[in-house]
């Protein structure tokens, strides 16, 4: 009998043989940790925008921000768990998300106008749409295919969530 319990195994680095090397599994988990920290530091700043939006197109303006936020956290949890699958532990910390993203917390987005948050929620997914690209590159350059259509699906959302704001700026 031992003394240790199921309860105690947690999540470490674990090496894998499936045709991607440890130094490109590395620079894939760097990559993926900053995709995953963008979409999460976005979810949160969508979610905001969609509590506080306010003015005659509250509610459709509310269910667009509500569906992207929607989105972005089923991206976080897809990340994570491409980290996972690649052998590495997700990220543990929310300030290690925050810290990994390019995005800027801007603090006031909300005492901004509709027009102001839609901005600058179209200029956060063109960021991150330009970061997924760069990922997406390196995955295919590993021939990593599960990675780089992951990241392929992703940055169709951010086109797209980038063309539905800007309509509305219009």
């Amino acid at each position: 009998m031992t003394n240790s319990s199921v309860m105690e195994s947690r999540a470490h680095p674990t090496f894998l043989e499936t045709g991607i090397g440890v130094p490109d599994r590395a620079l894939l988990i760097d990559g993926l940790a900053s995709v995953l920290g963008d979409c999460y530091v976005l979810q949160f700043k969508t979610c905001v925008a969609s509590w506080n939006v306010v003015g005659p197109l509250f509610l459709g303006l509310h269910d667009l921000m509500a569906a992207q936020g929607d989105d972005l956290f089923a991206a976080v949890d897809s990340l994570a768990k491409r980290t996972r699958a690649l052998g590495y532990p997700a990220p543990e910390r929310l300030s290690a998300l925050v810290e990994r993203s390019g995005l800027d917390e801007e603090a006031g987005v909300v005492r901004g106008t509709a027009h102001d948050m839609i901005n600058q929620l179209a200029r956060d997914h063109e960021t991150i749409a330009r970061n997924v690209r760069t990922v997406a590159k390196w995955a295919e350059q590993m021939k990593d295919q599960v990675t780089f259509n992951l990241l392929a699906d992703r940055l169709q959302k951010h086109e797209e969530a980038v063309w539905r704001l800007r309509a509305l700026l219009a």
